[in-house]
């Protein structure tokens, strides 16, 4: 294969340092901007320990090839964060054990030395358990958010018992039940087709996810719009999504919904971490998709945006 060369540089290998710097500034664009959300003071006074566990995963090269290993989806910043917690829970010994709830060590200097040898220490620890697991939280606050779109996405249907699906942990909806939820662990693509056989003949379907859909590639995404596409048929369905805008970098275009955002999200999004609420209906059969609202990570504001939802 011939390519041309300049100064000492092939076509090929400039095109490599690109990609590298372009998943580069992406994979530490999300650590930015979630250190902006918990500084926030809606978050209850916001979390200092988080933001400033955020800024060194951004901007120490010892997470850059943690950061890189792991596949864009699984949103790599937030995930190394979990993990990291999760060591310094485990063991008192850990450099980050001091500064955990309980301890409250003050955010000193040695946070971010602290941060430093956890990564150094414990980089093939980490590793595998960003290769093993997704994150995922449950801040009770998005359960507002969910059921806000919902009572605005079924306004005209007709008041009748429907069965309600939260796939993942996230919106907080099963703090709320009178009863103990039926929980199912395996692919929601998978598992929705067998519950919906066990449903009376048009009983509606709701589904509410907060934070779920981001964590799954396109292809999966793309397969649970499809598998609601067929249960649409048969019976009325709403689905209540809220999550970032996608692709998780410097120039998302569309939600998780599928739907593409205009450019005022696309410049917001370099500045702040916030979550789309979409809701998708099927009118007649035909999927709908429209965006409502835009929140905070934790579900500590909402802006009520009817003019998204076009």
């Amino acid at each position: 294969m011939s390519v041309a060369v300049l100064k000492g540089f092939s076509q090929t290998s400039v095109y490599f340092h690109a990609m590298i710097a372009d998943q580069d500034r992406d994979a530490r664009h999300v650590p930015h901007t979630l250190r902006r959300s918990m500084l926030d003071p809606a978050l209850s006074g916001g979390c200092p320990l988080l933001a400033e566990l955020f800024a060194v995963i951004a901007e120490d090269d010892v997470a850059a090839p943690l950061l890189h290993a792991t596949p864009a989806w699984k949103i790599p910043g937030l995930l190394l964060s979990a993990a990291l917690v999760h060591q310094a829970a485990a063991d008192p010994a850990h450099p980050l054990a001091r500064y955990l709830p309980g301890a409250d060590a003050p955010l000193d200097d040695g946070l971010r030395a602290a941060v430093r040898a956890a990564l150094a220490r414990d980089g093939t620890t980490l590793a595998g358990l960003m290769a093993a697991h997704t994150y995922q939280c449950n801040p009770p606050r998005r359960l507002a958010v969910s059921l806000i779109a919902l009572a605005a996405a079924t306004r005209d249907w007709q008041r009748r018992p429907a069965l309600h699906v939260d796939l993942g942990t996230a919106s907080g909806i099963g703090l709320l039940l009178e009863r103990t939820p039926r929980i199912e662990r395996g692919s929601a693509t998978a598992w929705l087709p067998r519950l919906v056989d066990e449903m009376p003949a048009g009983q509606p379907l709701i589904v509410t996810d907060t934070y779920v859909a981001v964590f799954m590639s396109e292809d999966q995404r793309e397969a649970l719009r499809r598998e609601l596409d067929e249960i649409a048929r048969a019976r009325p369905v709403v689905w209540i999504s809220n999550n970032p805008v996608f692709p998780l970098n410097n120039a998302p275009d569309r939600t998780t919904a599928g739907v593409m955002i205009p450019a005022e999200l696309v410049e917001r999004n370099r500045e702040e971490m916030f979550g789309v609420v979409c809701a998708t209906t099927w009118p007649d059969g035909a999927r709908r998709a429209r965006m409502l609202a835009v929140t905070h990570p934790g579900g500590c504001w909402l802006e009520w945006r009817p003019d998204l939802a076009r």
